[in-house]
């Protein structure tokens, strides 16, 4: 769970660039199934909007899901980790 977390609040390429390509994917897929579950699939594309309004993505996240980033990540990596254990 906790490497799920450092996972999701990496901020450089670097630091992701030390997980396997293919837990990339997975990992992303799971964040991006889990902030679907949470709003809508809308959600995804309003943030990549957003974030071509130049706000950055915690702006962004913060106005779609109306909680920051930072306050969020763990629960999102709870939930992923319970869904990877099949909970």
């Amino acid at each position: 769970e906790s490497e799920i977390a450092e996972f999701l609040g990496a901020t450089s390429d670097d630091n992701v660039k030390k997980y396997d390509q293919w837990l990339n994917y997975c990992l992303g897929a799971y964040a991006v199934e889990t902030l679907v579950a949470l709003k809508d699939q809308q959600s995804i594309i309003d943030i990549y909007t957003e974030m071509s309004a130049r706000t950055g993505f915690e702006g962004a996240f913060s106005k779609i899901y109306g909680v920051e980033w930072k306050s969020a990540l763990p629960v999102l990596a709870k939930t992923i980790y319970a869904n990877i254990r099949g909970k």
